[in-house]
C-alpha cells in the first residue's frame, strides 16, 4: 500500500540531507507543491535508518528491502532476548519458539508485505527490546547498571511510531508495576524507572514536542473519515475474527483475522499456563494482555475509538 510513498519521501530526505538540511520538518515538492510538514508528525527513524543504507550505496528500493530484512529479523532477536529473560535457565526452546512465533505473526507480515507499514513494523521489533531493558531493573543489584539500555530503546521507540506514543504506555506501565511489585517494592527501582523515562523524554523531545504542540493544525478530515467509515469496518465479530485455513490468507480486507494455527497454539498455552506453578504472575500478565488487546478489537470497545 504505501511502500511507494516511503520511497518518494526518502529521497526528498535524501535530497534534503546532502543540501544541509539534516532534519526538514517540511517538504516543499510534496502536495502538488504545496508543501508538505511531514518531520512534524511523522515518526522519522526508520526513514534515517533507510538513508543509512542508501548513503552507504544501495537505491531507494535496495535500502527498504534490506530495512525489511533487518526488521523481521530483528524482530526474532529482540523477542528471543526478551523471552530468555521470562522464562530463565533452561528456557532457551521456549524463547526460540517465542521468536519463531513473533516473526510469523500475521500481523507483523502484514505490516511489511502489504502495508508497508515500516514504523509500526519497526516499533514491534523495539516493544520486546523495551521490556527485555526494563526487567533487569528489578533483577539486578544495582539496578541502576539497566539504565542505558532501557534510555535507548525507549527513546527508538518514541521516534519510530507516532500512535505507538498512544498506544504503549499504559502496558509498558502495567508491566512495570508488576515488575516492582514482585521483585520487593523498592522505592529506588521506580525512581531509575522515572529518570530513564525522563531522559528518554528529552533525547526524543524534538520529535514528540511539536506533534503534540501543533496538534491544532492538522485537518479533521482524515479522522472523521476513520471514524465514520474505518473503525466499523475493523472491528472483530464471531464471525469475521478468526482465519479458518491452516494457512493464513494475507490480503487487504479489514478487519485483519486471527490465525487459526495462531488462536490454537495460544489456547493451548494458555491452559498450560494455568496448570504451572513458577512465576505464574508474570505469564498470567501477558495471557491477559492477549485477551484485554483481542477485547479492544471487538464492537463493544468501538464507541472508544471512535471518540
Amino acid at each position: 500500500s504505501d511502500t511507494a510513498l516511503h520511497m518518494l519521501r526518502l529521497e526528498l530526505l535524501d535530497r534534503s540531507i546532502r543540501s544541509g538540511v539534516e532534519y526538514p520538518r517540511w517538504f516543499p515538492e510534496m502536495t502538488l507543491g504545496y508543501g508538505y510538514p511531514f518531520f512534524a508528525f511523522y515518526a522519522p527513524a526508520t526513514y534515517y535508518a533507510a538513508e543509512l543504507f542508501h548513503l552507504a550505496g544501495l537505491s531507494i528500493y535496495g535500502s527498504f528491502l534490506v530495512l525489511t530484512l533487518l526488521i523481521l529479523v530483528g524482530s526474532g532477536l529482540t523477542m528471543h532476548l526478551f523471552a530468555r529473560r521470562l522464562f530463565g535457565a533452561g528456557g532457551e526452546w521456549a524463547a526460540l519458539t517465542a521468536a519463531v512465533a513473533w516473526m510469523a505473526t500475521p500481523y507483523l507480515l502484514t505490516n511489511l508485505y502489504l502495508r508497508g507499514a515500516f514504523g509500526e513494523a519497526a516499533a514491534q521489533m523495539l516493544l520486546p527490546l523495551v521490556l527485555w531493558s526494563l526487567h533487569p531493573l528489578f533483577r539486578e543489584r544495582p539496578a541502576a547498571r539497566a539504565l542505558p539500555w532501557l534510555v535507548i530503546s525507549l527513546t527508538l521507540l518514541l521516534v519510530t511510531h507516532t500512535i505507538s506514543l498512544l498506544l504503549l504506555p499504559p502496558l509498558l506501565a502495567a508491566y512495570t508495576l508488576l515488575l516492582w511489585w514482585s521483585s520487593g517494592r523498592s522505592t529506588a527501582q521506580l525512581l531509575w524507572c522515572a529518570v530513564a523515562v525522563v531522559l528518554a523524554l528529552a533525547l526524543s523531545a524534538f520529535f514528540w514536542l511539536p506533534v503534540f504542540t501543533d496538534r491544532q493544525y492538522i485537518t479533521q478530515a482524515g479522522l472523521e473519515l476513520a471514524r465514520i467509515l474505518r473503525l466499523p469496518s475493523s472491528i472483530w465479530t464471531s464471525s469475521n475474527f478468526l482465519d479458518g485455513g491452516l494457512r493464513f490468507t494475507y490480503n487487504f480486507e479489514r478487519p485483519v483475522r486471527l490465525g487459526l494455527v495462531q488462536a490454537i497454539v495460544g489456547l493451548a498455552g494458555l491452559v498450560i499456563l494455568l496448570r504451572l506453578r513458577q512465576r505464574r504472575g508474570e505469564w498470567l500478565f501477558w495471557a491477559s494482555v492477549a485477551l484485554v488487546a483481542a477485547a479492544l478489537m471487538t464492537g463493544w470497545a468501538l464507541p472508544l475509538w471512535q471518540s
